[in-house]
């Protein structure tokens, strides 16, 4: 047990500093090792279960973390009832695969059974319940349903600002989700006077390397570019992609998302050429991450195919033009 203990400290103590490269041969090898010591269905060789699976999904290596998370939650469910908190913490984990893998539908049945055990459980205000509404929240927006994300968010913001206060993450999360609602409903200077504020919050408890903060950078570059303020929306995007690339890799899907914005940066002021290149190594990264058929890889596709079309190439641009409609239409049928 206490060469089990220690291997999962050192795992971990790498994790929190996003070392995750380093963490995941130790916690594949403590998982081992808590299955050899306390059995396959204890809680300790459990949790360490979920911190592989965890590591994996952070890594972005979502075909190893999926089976990982199914089966920590069949066993958690199992052994400790669906109400456990380890369980919701599963089963939170799970949908967001889920959503990684650009599966949203099963992700919101998995988010909307969380949300209730955990609001049955813990109740409305408690910290764990807030950051189960913002997940079922972002796959309602994933999923084109802001307006009933919406509801959801103002919620979110109101019940965490009076039981955490303005500074805590889930309040700052709340407050980045709300954001984006207004965003992709046109709300715009809704959106800007709310992401302007969430930004200095989170820096200023957080730190700028936080994951909270990085969504803050990059939603504010986004509603810039909305509005037409290219130039500093360019400014926000650069450091966006380098915080994203420095402290997660450069193939996680929101490191991904920060690359193709920086492109979209560059296009909108007229940087071809600079955007291509960008375009280029997004797809390329995303089609061996995420698959051919993923949400974000198509967009990626369709990305390039019109930068593309902005140089002139339009015979490029067709075989991507074809290629993404026919993906499209294939995986997500002709509606």
């Amino acid at each position: 047990p206490d060469m089990f203990q220690s291997i999962i400290n050192l795992a971990q103590t790498y994790a929190a500093l996003g070392r995750h490269v380093d963490a995941l041969p130790h916690f594949e090898k403590g998982y081992q090792l808590g299955i050899e010591i306390f059995g396959e269905r204890h809680r300790h060789t459990l949790m360490s279960l979920n911190n592989l699976a965890t590591t994996y999904n952070v890594l972005a290596r979502y075909d190893k973390a999926l089976p990982l998370n199914e089966k920590v939650l069949r066993l958690r469910t199992e052994t400790q009832g669906e109400k456990h908190p380890d369980t919701l913490t599963s089963l939170g984990n799970l949908a967001q695969t889920y959503n990684y893998l650009g599966r949203h539908t099963e992700a919101l049945a998995l988010h909307e059974k969380a949300l209730r055990l955990y609001t049955e459980t813990l109740g409305e205000k408690h910290p764990d319940t807030l950051g189960s509404l913002n997940r079922l929240a972002e796959t309602y927006v994933a999923l084109g349903r802001t307006a009933e994300a919406l509801t959801l968010l103002e919620k979110a913001m109101r019940l965490a600002t009076e039981t955490l206060g303005e500074r805590h993450p889930v309040t700052l999360l709340s407050l980045n989700n709300l954001a984006v609602a207004y965003l992709n409903l046109g709300r715009y200077a809704e959106a800007l006077a709310l992401q302007e504020k969430t930004l200095p919050l989170a820096i200023e408890a957080l730190g700028e390397k936080h994951p909270h903060t990085f969504k803050s950078l990059n939603n504010l570059a986004v509603i810039y570019a909305a509005l037409g303020r290219h130039a500093e929306a360019l400014a926000l995007n650069e450091k966006a992609l380098r915080l994203y690339t420095e402290t997660l890799g450069e193939k996680h899907p929101d490191t991904l998302i920060s690359l193709n914005n920086l492109a979209e940066a560059y296009r909108n002021l007229g940087r071809h050429n600079e955007a291509l290149a960008l375009h280029e190594k997004a797809l390329w990264l995303r089609t061996g991450t995420l698959g051919e058929k993923h949400p974000d890889t198509l967009v990626s596709l369709s990305n390039l195919a019109l930068t593309y079309t902005h140089l002139g190439h339009h015979a490029k641009a067709l075989p991507l033009n074809e290629k993404a409609l026919r993906l499209r239409t294939r995986t997500f049928g002709e509606k």
